[in-house]
């Protein structure tokens, strides 16, 4: 009877042990998702929210000096804030990594350089006292770029005044001209280049 008794205490303790491992096996799945994929900044910097959906401890992994994350770990829903610092150079990005156990989930982030204009001088005549006035949407006037004489085939470079991502003015002896995002009329006597902004045509007004 003893060896009987024995047996089935055994065959019970087997089954319990089967039945928890059973348990164990069925534990849902990790699950990390994030409500922004891409997050663009401008030149300035800024903060913005990344917002977190999971069911599990997760982190934040793959922020360079320039930005910073908090904070960098979490459990179940969450958010933290990425902060990028002012970029005087060119465009730069990076790509940050939410893990959570086998989950993983990603957040480009990108930053666009400090922004510069290229005026280029097409015709065949010089111009004097050619100057670039940057101004806001108000046509308020946030600095003045004087490059003296402007030749044939010549260029001139100056960093876009901050405020001035609307509206800027380059003038001569021989007219004036407008550049913004808004138009897109093409001037054979004058050519723009940018960097960092996409778009920008030379309007000319007389």
């Amino acid at each position: 009877m003893k060896k009987t008794t024995v047996f089935r205490n055994l065959l019970a303790l087997a089954v319990a042990a089967t039945m928890s491992v059973g348990f164990t096996s069925c534990s849902e799945d990790d699950e990390v998702f994030v409500d922004k994929s891409t997050v663009e900044f401008s030149e300035k910097g800024g903060v913005q929210s990344i917002q977190v959906t999971s069911n599990i401890d997760w982190t934040v992994s793959g922020s360079p000096s320039w930005l910073t994350v908090s904070p960098t770990m979490g459990t179940d829903n969450g958010t933290f804030t990425i902060t990028a610092s002012a970029n005087t150079g060119e465009a730069r990005n990076c790509t940050l990594y939410i893990m959570g156990g086998d989950a993983q989930t990603t957040v480009s982030v990108n930053q666009n350089g400090k922004s510069a204009i290229t005026v280029k001088n097409n015709s065949t005549y010089t111009l004097p006292r050619f100057t670039i006035h940057f101004v806001n949407d108000r046509f308020d006037e946030l600095s003045t770029r004087d490059f003296g004489t402007l030749y044939p085939g010549g260029t001139a470079t100056a960093e876009i005044a901050t405020g001035a991502t609307e509206y800027y003015m380059a003038t001569n002896l021989y007219g004036t001209w407008y550049f913004s995002a808004n138009y897109s009329i093409d001037y054979t006597n004058m050519s723009l280049t940018t960097s960092e902004i996409d778009n920008w045509r030379a309007n000319p007004t007389n």
